[in-house]
């Protein structure tokens, strides 16, 4: 066996262990040109963009088991071409006729990928159960190291987030470095559970959640007395967008759709005015190893 494969299996084994490395890289987007501002007005496109944070943008996300292991097979060997699921713009939000400067965190979800450049990514189905045990993980470390990093102490924030994504944004809403150096507005996630209730989340949170899909009721709450806030808690605005039992593809295809969820403006708000005006293709990307890849690759 080649030693790359050796060093690829023993990062498989390791996945989910703590960030050990000093920095992160910054991969600006490749896939989206940088043709100018944009104005968003629902949370349909936000989601868009949050969902650029899965293999570079690449590939559509599955819709079918099949499809998923088929998704699994490409991405896992993207090597060098991964850019990294933590997405940061800096954005003019635009709410009730009044303007300010935001910085957005967008962070994408659940995907077996590898990084030549950090080894396998802390964003697998072990951080899946760490985040829904509200425990303690080197995605949000990844996350808070990137934010500190390269957004200004003291600067207004909006974290978007899809499935595991959206746990995190949740725990990143909630963490008390976070907390302490940003200013945090809004909590938007797209198909995710509810995670941190008890923790004071700082901001205003909406939880997207279509009809079919189940993974928004998959952590700890929906084994808990609080099943009901889980469920049809006053975060929590669903919308059924037709998928009836196939749960895979609305939790991967409903989100994107402005048929669905173009009623709710950019901050998850329905009937809200609210926009974001930002050049997409300033968003820069981070990876959230889920060990440090420095010391292997020597």
């Amino acid at each position: 066996m080649k030693f790359g494969k050796i060093k690829k299996t023993i990062c498989i084994l390791l996945a989910g262990t703590m960030v050990l490395g000093t920095s992160l890289t910054a991969f600006a987007s490749e896939q989206t040109p940088a043709d100018g501002t944009e104005t968003y007005t629902n949370v349909s496109e936000m989601a868009k963009f949050t969902f650029k944070g899965y293999n570079n943008g690449t590939l559509p996300t599955p819709t079918t088991t099949l499809g998923l292991l088929e998704y699994t097979l490409k991405t896992f060997v993207m090597g060098d071409e991964y850019n990294g699921p933590i997405g940061i713009v800096k954005a003019v939000l635009n709410q009730n006729g009044k303007e300010k400067n935001v910085y957005i965190v967008a962070l994408s979800g659940t995907e077996l990928i590898w990084s030549d450049y950090t080894g396998l990514q802390s964003t697998g189905a072990v951080t899946d159960l760490l985040c829904g045990f509200n425990l303690d993980n080197p995605y949000i470390k990844a996350v808070v190291k990137a934010m500190k990093q390269n957004i200004p102490a003291g600067s207004d924030v909006v974290f978007y987030g899809h499935s595991l994504g959206g746990m995190i944004a949740q725990e990143a809403a909630a963490d008390k470095t976070i907390k302490r150096m940003y200013n945090v507005t809004n909590t938007v996630t797209f198909g995710s559970p509810l995670i941190k209730l008890l923790s004071r989340r700082e901001g205003l949170v909406r939880r997207m959640c279509d009809t079919s899909d189940i993974v928004p009721v998959l952590s700890v709450y929906s084994l808990t007395p609080l099943a009901v806030i889980q469920y049809w808690g006053s975060e929590r605005f669903s919308e059924d967008g037709g998928y009836n039992s196939k749960w895979l593809a609305a939790h991967n295809e409903s989100y994107l759709r402005q048929d669905v969820w173009g009623g709710y403006d950019v901050l998850g708000i329905k009937g809200g005015n609210a926009t974001m005006t930002f050049d997409m293709g300033a968003a820069a990307y981070y990876e959230a190893p889920g060990i440090s890849w420095l010391h292997l690759k020597k």
